[in-house]
Order: structure tokens, then C-alpha cells, then sequence
């Protein structure tokens, strides 16, 4: 990681057609912590999202994921990033185990151990 807040948006604004779901938005979440999104429908939460995980590009103002654009990231920086949509990409008639190999087909720092862990448990 690059620095104590490895996941930033600085001025961050974006639109949809219309007015804006994100205006002048800035967060620092430091190394270690946990921040949880609240807000109503349509205040921004899943816009902010998707730009840390490089979906969507921000019409102002920059977002940060360990120091670098998200949107630019390669293979080798995606690993440390995660995201699930709230609409889910997971087809229904998958298995645990399915999805668990993907898991660690796609990311090289996959933790097989944990993962066998958390499914015993």
C-alpha cells in the first residue's frame, strides 16, 4: 500500500443526465479501517463504488485505490481490489465450489486455506 489511506476520492463529481449523484465528494479511508456506505436510494453509494473499483470514471475530481487510478488498473492491482454488485453476477445454478475455484483462478494472492475455513465453518 502506498501510503495510511490506501483508498481515497478527492472532489470527486458525477452525473447521470441530470443533476448530480456525486458533488465535491471526498473520503480517506485509513489502512486497517472499515467504512460502511448509509444512505437512501440514489444518494451516490454504489456511484462511489463502482469508481474505487474502476467502472465508471468520475466527470470531476480523482479516485484513489492504493495510491492509483482505478480505472488504469492492471491485473496486478485489481487483486487487491473486490467488488459485488448489489444485482449479483454470480449465475443461480452455481456451486460454492465453483465460485470458490474462480476465485482462485482470477487472484493470484487467494488464500485457499481461508476460504476452506470459512466453508467448514
Amino acid at each position: 500500500m502506498t501510503n495510511d489511506h490506501p483508498i481515497s476520492l478527492q472532489h470527486v463529481s458525477r452525473s447521470y443526465n441530470g443533476p448530480p449523484v456525486l458533488s465535491d465528494l471526498n473520503l480517506s479511508v485509513k489502512q486497517g479501517s472499515i467504512y460502511g456506505f448509509l444512505g437512501r436510494n440514489g444518494s451516490g453509494k454504489t456511484t462511489a463504488i463502482r469508481m474505487l473499483a474502476g467502472l465508471i470514471k468520475p466527470h470531476a475530481g480523482e479516485a484513489r485505490v492504493l495510491g492509483r487510478d482505478p480505472f488504469k488498473a492492471g491485473a496486478e492491482e485489481r487483486q487487491w481490489i473486490g467488488y459485488m454488485s448489489e444485482k449479483g453476477i454470480i449465475p443461480g445454478f452455481a456451486s460454492v465450489g465453483s465460485v470458490l475455484k474462480l476465485g482462485r483462478d482470477l487472484y493470484p494472492q487467494w488464500d485457499g486455506a481461508l476460504a476452506d475455513a470459512l466453508v467448514a465453518k
